[in-house]
């Protein structure tokens, strides 16, 4: 049997919400500066932009799974310390080896890229709330695990360098999980994230092999 029921983990999300109201609120907001980032390179934009997913995963796995998922998901421990070393790996390889870089010139991946960026900060939280999701426990990117992860995966098809898919590994298999356990709960919100995510992940990889020439 689940440990929880998708009406537990919609009460625990609206709850997690209001405690961290301005957490909710900021960090979309916040992680749209790194798509513009990603979008238009600056000078030292990788490591802003490194930086900042870290901080999203490192909130996700210290606040989320271990303050608020691990009352209902006796898993969330392993899932914390999964956000956890996916934030150091931001860490070490956008923030100080640069081995992700973003390309200054346009094209197809930087379109594509924008494309699931936006979905993950807007149009999942509206797709959720299209399906009846209570507009109180809507996931937002950089609070909640899997619009960051699809948020992730989206500016790392903008970039370049074969980091980049080392860095999709721990955000593919939280989707996939994600996936798996909107199955089982009926949860059209995480079905469609798998699904999504898969063609990230596609694009992801039919981007790799060209020039670093980003900032």
């Amino acid at each position: 049997m689940f440990p929880y029921t998708a009406e537990v983990l919609a009460a625990a999300v609206a709850g997690y919400n209001a405690d961290y109201w301005l957490a909710a609120a900021l960090a979309p907001l916040v992680l749209g500066g790194a798509l513009w980032l990603a979008a238009y390179p600056k000078p030292g934009g990788t490591r802003l932009i490194g930086l900042l997913l870290a901080a999203a995963w490192a909130w996700v796995g210290g606040v989320f799974h271990l303050q608020v998922f691990s009352v209902i998901n006796f898993m969330a421990p392993v899932y914390a310390l999964m956000f956890l070393a996916q934030a150091g790996l931001l860490l070490w390889l956008m923030a100080v080896r640069r081995a992700v870089v973003f390309e200054r010139t346009g094209g197809w991946p930087r379109r594509i890229g924008v494309a699931f960026a936006l979905f993950a900060l807007v149009g999942q939280p509206i797709v959720a709330l299209l399906l009846g999701g209570p507009i109180g426990s809507v996931r937002l990117a950089g609070v909640a695990p899997g619009p960051t992860a699809l948020l992730t995966l989206a500016l790392l098809i903008m970039s370049s360098g074969r980091a980049s898919l080392a860095l999709a590994v721990i955000p593919m298999l939280w989707c996939a999980a994600a996936g798996a356990t909107g199955l089982l709960l009926g949860v059209a919100e995480d079905q469609g994230l798998v699904v999504v995510a898969a063609a990230a992940g596609a694009a992801l990889i039919a981007t790799r092999g060209r020039p670093r020439t980003g900032v």
